[in-house]
C-alpha cells in the first residue's frame, strides 16, 4: 500500500472534526432517507488517499479504490458512482473505501491508471487498444501496463445540429462552429476522424471553428445558440442527448457509410457502422445512420489481483443494480467480458471468470 502523505492525513483528521461538530448540533436524525431507486449521492471527485495497489491485509486496515469515469453529468460517472455504492455496501466491513472520479474521458482515465492514482477506469476500446500497442491516436510511449476487465456496452457518435443550421451531413460542417470535445480527449480523438473521414480538417486548415468543450458544455451552447453543431458519443437514450432534443430545436445528422468505411479502414478497426432507430429521441422519426465503438472496464497490472478478483465478482452479481443507473450496462456480462478486448484480461478478473464457468 502506498504511503498516505501528512497533507492528506492532516485534511482527513480536519474534515472528520467537522462531520462531528454538526452532528453534535443536529436537533434530530434524518427521518426520510432517499429512495434505494435513486442514483447514489455524488462521490468524492478525488481519493481521500492514494489508490489502493494491495489488498487490505487485516479488516481494520483501509484500502482506498478509486474508479474514474469521465465528467459529471455523463454516464462513465454515474456508473462509476453506482459502483462505488455496490463496493462499498459489499466490502466496507473490509475496509474498501471506494469512490468516483471525474476526468476528462478514456486519454486521462489510462494516464491515471499508469500512474496509480485510480485503481479502474471506464475508456473507448479503440483509443485503449492503441494506447497499448503504440497506435496511431496514442502518441506517448505504449501503456502495457493496461489490463481488461471486461466489455461493457456499445456508444454511438451521434452528431446533434440546430434545426435551422443547415447541416445535414458531416461535409456541412464546413465554416460552422462545432463542439468536438475537451482537446484530447475520446470525444475529440472521434470528432476528429471523423471530420477527417469526411475531409474536413479543422486543426492546420480550420475547415470549421472548433469549440473544444465538454458534454454538458456543448449541450448548453447548442441551446443558447453559441454553436451550429456538437458530437456528442454517447450510449443512446444518454441523459445529455434526451435533454437536447427534447427542446424539439435540433436534429440528428447522417454520418455516412463511407464515412464509417474510411474510419474502420484509415483510423481504428474498433469503428463500426450502426443505426440510432427512429423513435429514440423526441421528434426523431427516422432512423439515423451513425458509427459506434466498444466501451470497456479498465485496469493496471500493478493492482493487486485479490482486488480485481474481488472487485470482478461484485460488479457483475450486482449489475441489475447498476442497471438501474443506466440500463445499456445489462450487456455487460461474464460471457462477453473479453470480447474485442483492447488488452489483456486481468487475472483477478479472469479467476473470477473461469470460477463460474463462463471461460475455461
Amino acid at each position: 500500500m502506498k504511503s498516505i502523505s501528512l497533507k492528506k492525513i492532516v485534511s482527513f483528521f480536519l474534515v472528520a472534526a467537522m462531520v462531528f461538530a454538526l452532528t453534535a448540533c443536529a436537533a434530530e436524525p434524518e427521518t426520510s432517507p432517499a429512495a434505494a431507486t435513486e442514483a447514489p449521492a455524488e462521490a468524492a471527485t478525488e481519493a481521500p488517499a492514494e489508490a489502493a495497489t494491495e489488498a487490505p491485509a487485516a479488516s481494520n486496515e483501509k484500502s482506498y479504490v478509486v474508479i474514474a469515469g469521465a465528467a459529471s453529468s455523463g454516464t462513465w460517472f454515474l456508473l462509476a458512482n453506482t459502483m462505488s455504492a455496490v463496493l462499498n455496501n459489499t466490502y466496507g466491513s473490509e475496509g474498501w473505501i471506494v469512490s468516483a472520479q471525474t476526468s476528462s474521458g478514456t486519454g486521462e482515465n489510462v494516464r491515471l491508471l499508469g500512474s496509480g492514482d485510480v485503481n479502474f477506469a471506464f475508456a473507448q476500446g479503440g483509443t485503449c487498444a492503441d494506447a497499448y500497442s503504440g497506435g496511431i491516436t496514442w502518441t506517448e510511449a505504449p501503456a502495457t501496463y493496461l489490463r481488461t476487465i471486461g466489455y461493457c456496452y456499445p456508444v454511438d457518435i451521434q452528431l446533434v445540429v440546430a434545426k435551422d443550421s443547415g447541416i445535414n451531413s458531416v461535409e456541412d460542417l464546413a465554416g460552422k462552429h462545432v463542439s468536438v470535445g475537451v482537446a484530447g480527449s475520446s470525444t475529440e480523438i472521434n470528432s476528429n476522424q471523423v471530420c477527417a473521414a469526411a475531409g474536413i480538417d479543422y486543426t492546420t486548415a480550420k475547415d470549421l471553428t472548433p469549440e473544444y468543450v465538454m458534454e454538458s458544455d456543448a449541450a448548453d451552447m447548442l441551446k443558447n445558440g453559441q454553436i451550429d453543431a456538437a458530437f456528442v458519443p454517447a450510449p443512446i437514450g444518454s441523459a445529455t442527448m434526451k435533454d437536447i432534443m427534447s427542446t424539439g430545436n435540433f436534429k440528428l445528422v447522417n454520418i455516412s457509410a463511407e464515412i464509417a468505411a474510411t474510419l474502420t479502414s484509415d483510423y481504428n478497426a474498433a469503428y463500426y457502422a450502426s443505426v440510432i432507430p427512429a423513435g429514440s429521441y423526441d421528434g426523431q422519426d427516422e432512423d439515423i445512420t451513425s458509427v459506434s465503438y466498444a466501451i470497456y472496464l479498465m485496469t493496471s497490472e500493478t493492482v493487486n489481483q485479490d482486488l480485481v478478483y474481488k472487485f470482478t465478482k461484485a460488479i457483475y452479481e450486482n449489475n441489475a443494480a447498476l442497471a438501474e443507473t443506466y440500463a445499456g450496462i445489462v450487456q455487460m456480462t461474464p460471457e462477453m467480458a473479453a470480447i474485442g478486448a483492447p488488452a489483456p484480461l486481468a487475472e483477478g478478473a479472469e479467476r473470477y471468470f473461469k470460477e463460474i464457468g463462463a471461460m475455461k
